[in-house]
């Protein structure tokens, strides 16, 4: 997060995604929450931070989350994409796990047996855990409906990214091509699940992840030219009326305005 910082606070944090003349297609609030769509997470697992599996687990995520966040993020400035992406995420999971954290390592010290609970699985911890607090029908039924909400945001939003790369980078793909790539997605996935369980689909993802290793590096490099090449200083008003003039060079449309294919069409031959 803190090298993440560093870009926001440069001269590059002005520089916007896409180009320099587009203006943000959604509300700060709607980005905002359209974020959380994107299947992104924290995995409950500190014992891997700092783990090839914990960072192999990570990069497979990064195809469809970064071009889903890249697409609903065009016209911002890489600063607001910086706080809005990394920043302000990494704070609320800073809240969530000193709280959540705090609270077990608390029951655990006035002897709840939450060790035995984690040792069978992370989800059956956080039960464990909610189990010694007030109102646990109430929580238990939030948070199964909160991770169905997560699988089904996070399915919606590779289903959508893959029906983009499907078609050759349309930022609007075919309904069908969506539904057809979740549901080849949900057949592997059950696959897997029958076979070997939970397990197989970890690995498959961690080795999926090995080949988007040397990818991430090239996009690295790539955005550090597309940086230097960037003209940073351009003045504001020089922006306006550069996209005032792709708004005039725009074709009019509208219930009076004959399109230019047609109008062509009806020019007389000789």
């Amino acid at each position: 997060m803190l090298l993440a910082v560093v870009p926001a606070c440069s001269r590059f944090g002005s520089v916007r995604l896409g180009k320099d003349t587009e203006r943000p297609e959604f509300s700060t609030a709607s980005w905002v929450a359209m974020m959380f769509s994107a299947g992104t997470r924290t995995m409950p697992l500190p014992q891997l931070i700092s783990s090839p599996n914990y960072w192999a687990w990570w990069i497979s995520w990064t195809p469809f989350v970064g071009t889903f966040i890249a697409r609903i993020s065009r016209g911002r400035t890489i600063r607001e994409f910086i706080v809005g992406v990394i920043v302000a995420p990494s704070l609320v999971s800073v809240v969530w796990f000193a709280i959540l954290g705090g609270t077990a390592l608390n029951q655990e010290m006035h002897g709840a047996d939450l060790a035995s609970a984690v040792a069978q699985g992370e989800e059956a911890g956080l039960f464990a855990t909610l189990q010694h607090l007030p109102w646990f029908s109430i929580t238990s039924v939030l948070v199964i409906v909160l991770v169905g909400l997560f699988f089904v945001s996070g399915a919606d939003a590779a289903s959508v990214v893959l029906g983009m790369l499907s078609c050759r980078g349309s930022t609007s793909p075919g309904r069908a091509v969506v539904v057809l790539r979740g549901a080849l997605t949900g057949l592997v996935a059950a696959v897997l699940l029958m076979a070997r369980g939970l397990e197989a689909v970890k690995q498959v993802a961690i080795i999926a992840a090995f080949p988007f290793l040397f990818v991430m590096i090239g996009l690295c490099v790539s955005l550090v030219k597309a940086l230097r090449a960037d003209p940073t200083d351009i003045p504001e008003p020089a922006r306006e009326q550069e996209r005032d003039a792709d708004a005039a060079d725009e074709p009019r449309q509208g219930p009076g305005v004959m399109p230019a294919e047609a109008l062509a069409d009806t020019q007389p031959t000789s």
